[in-house]
């Protein structure tokens, strides 16, 4: 199984069957399938890991790199371990003996198609589609909207971003920032993409001290509300769009520090109240 929609749809069904009540708690699917787990300081090698034995399945998270019982960060890794037990080609690749076990990272830090998938399959299983998209509605657009589902649905900010990036009605993006201030990813939407904003540039701008992201990174403490914001443009953040140009539209920049983490930033267009 590959198509993206196949994954969200499977991982979505198992959601709403197991779990018709939020928070969605994976450890209850994996009961249901008999698969076991534990939770131990695994070192740095990985967050998750899916282990077959004679027939067996087993969920080992990694405590030293976060992924505790219960939190968001421990949550998301035990669902990433169930979608390869669950994606079809995943599992039988790993019974037949032709792969070995996968060392997962997971929350979108590795390029390889499975981990992807399996992200994927994470992110539709802890926040299913529609009840993902009923409450988000009915919130502001941005951070605020995403801070939000993070405890009504007991997941990381990274992970509802990612999941908010693909229900924002207007052109958004996200990029995820190390503590150094360097870029680890960033993803436009497909509302973005289609204005012509296709790539976030991967340096803040000299003399740009004042952006939310850059006060993000000094470890500046927000105001009333938990992250900072700040009105900019495309240009700023786009690389191949001219100030003044007709793509160069007025965006909200809002950037909130995930501890050691890092900063995540959330470009969208302003909308006049």
């Amino acid at each position: 199984m590959t198509n993206e929609q196949e994954i969200a749809a499977l991982a979505e069904d198992i959601a709403d069957t197991e779990c018709p009540e939020l928070p969605v708690s994976p450890e209850r699917i994996a009961e249901q399938e008999c698969i076991t787990w534990s939770y131990s300081d695994y070192g740095d090698a990985f967050d998750g890991l899916l282990a077959c034995r004679q027939g067996q399945f087993h969920i080992f998270c990694n405590t030293a790199r976060g992924n505790t019982r219960g939190s968001p960060r421990g949550r998301f890794t035990f669902a990433h371990e169930l979608g390869h037990y669950f994606i079809d080609d995943h599992r039988l690749t790993l019974t037949s003996g032709k792969t070995r076990p996968h060392l997962s990272i997971a929350e979108w830090q590795s390029d390889l198609l499975v981990e992807r998938q399996a992200d994927q399959f994470a992110a539709n299983l802890l926040m299913p589609q529609s009840r993902f998209v009923a409450r988000s509605d009915q919130g502001v657009l941005g951070l605020r909207t995403i801070l939000d589902l993070c405890e009504t649905f007991q997941v990381s900010v990274t992970a509802s971003a990612v999941r908010y990036l693909h229900s924002c009605p207007v052109p958004c993006a996200i990029a995820m920032w190390a503590p150094d201030g360097t870029q680890r990813w960033a993803w436009p939407s497909q509302g973005a993409h289609s204005v012509g904003l296709h790539k976030v540039s991967d340096r803040l701008e000299s003399g740009a001290a004042d952006f939310a992201t850059s006060r993000a990174l000094l470890r500046e403490v927000p105001g009333d509300v938990p992250y900072f914001e700040n009105v900019t443009t495309a240009s700023a953040w786009f690389p191949f769009v001219n100030s003044g140009s007709r793509t160069d539209m007025l965006m909200v920049e809002q950037a909130v520090r995930l501890g050691g983490y890092g900063v995540l930033t959330l470009l969208l267009q302003r909308v006049e109240a």
